[in-house]
């Protein structure tokens, strides 16, 4: 996939209201939302030089493109956050119970375990939290409009 665009007065327009520093220009291409065509050819090799782009840029890249258009991984650490403080706690009444039942194997273990199982969950859990208020502050920075009106008909 190339990154050659062509664009109309009116999407550049668009794009000329953002009012964003750090621009992922392939995402916003694709965020106003205007008809797009797809233009086959076939490119042809390099004839000198070799490229510029290292698997560190192109991380950073990718890292760009995620965190300037959706807050989704916030919101993954989060649940994973839930899921863990969850099982920590079913696995705390496990080992109440196992306790109860057949004595205690090793002294200290169960509640180590459980402190340190639901504690880093809920670490995670309000570190994902935090990580949504962030992200929501990161959206309502940003500034773009609510929609886009592509044609104006009758003005």
């Amino acid at each position: 996939m190339g990154d050659f665009r062509l664009l109309d007065r009116s999407a550049v327009a668009v794009l000329n209201e953002m009012t964003e520093q750090c621009r992922f220009n392939k995402g916003l291409f694709s965020w106003i939302g205007f008809r797009t065509e797809t233009v086959e050819y076939t490119r042809p090799s390099r004839r000198a030089g070799s490229t510029k782009w290292r698997v560190s840029r192109l991380v950073a890249l990718a890292l760009d493109g995620i965190t300037s258009s959706t807050t989704l991984p916030l919101r993954v650490w989060t649940v994973i956050g839930a899921i863990i403080s969850v099982l920590a706690l079913g696995y705390a009444a496990f080992l109440l119970a196992y306790t109860i039942i057949s004595g205690v194997d090793t002294p200290g273990y169960a509640s180590i375990m459980v402190a340190v199982l639901f504690l880093g969950g809920l670490n995670l859990f309000s570190l994902g939290l935090m990580g949504e208020y962030v992200g929501r502050i990161a959206v309502q920075v940003r500034g773009r409009p609510l929609y886009i009106v592509a044609e104006k008909v009758g003005f």
